[in-house]
């Protein structure tokens, strides 16, 4: 790839784009996510846009080449105060035609870079599929570290899954 990646917030003018990917996320990737691809098809603009709210707290990023996204990620942190130590990160996703560029990285080191500046934010938490052996390869070189595994976490018509449950300490 010749062009910059820019990783930047996904605002409420993305929404669009960022629609097509997350269904695109779905119905490639199906192991991947909780969410479905039918349920998610029927939802409404305004659902998307919700989703796209920013603040320190919760947001959702982007990579783009110019105005075109190529991948993006969600990250937002509990609001219990018990747990208010802990933040998620969420719908990693890079375009197949995108993949083994570094984009993936680059969206999780600004996340866990953006992360480390929340006072009070202490550890960062995703799930994995366990069968998906790229991305589990990506966590762990980047600090994540595996604390359990759910069996059988998604059931996708007879077949089951296992999730792995990962975290990176940020203090």
């Amino acid at each position: 790839m010749t062009d910059e990646v820019i990783i930047r917030p996904l605002f409420e003018a993305d929404v669009v784009q960022y629609r097509e990917m997350r269904l695109e996320a779905l119905r490639l990737e199906p192991t991947a996510f909780a969410s479905d691809y039918e349920s998610t098809l029927s939802q409404p603009l305004d659902f998307f846009k919700l989703r796209l709210t920013q603040n320190q707290h919760r947001f959702v990023l982007g990579a783009f080449v110019g105005e075109v996204l190529l991948g993006n990620i969600g990250f937002h942190r509990e609001e219990r105060s018990k747990m208010a130590h802990r933040g998620t990160i969420w719908g990693v996703y890079v375009r197949p035609a995108y993949r083994g560029r570094g984009i993936a990285r680059k969206l999780l080191e600004e996340v866990i870079g953006r992360a480390g500046g929340v006072e009070g934010l202490e550890q960062l938490h995703l799930i994995v599929a366990d069968n998906n052996l790229a991305a589990k390869k990506l966590y762990t070189s980047l600090g994540f570290k595996s604390y359990g595994l759910e069996p059988r976490a998604l059931k996708i018509g007879p077949d089951y899954f296992d999730d792995l449950l990962m975290v990176y300490f940020l203090h």
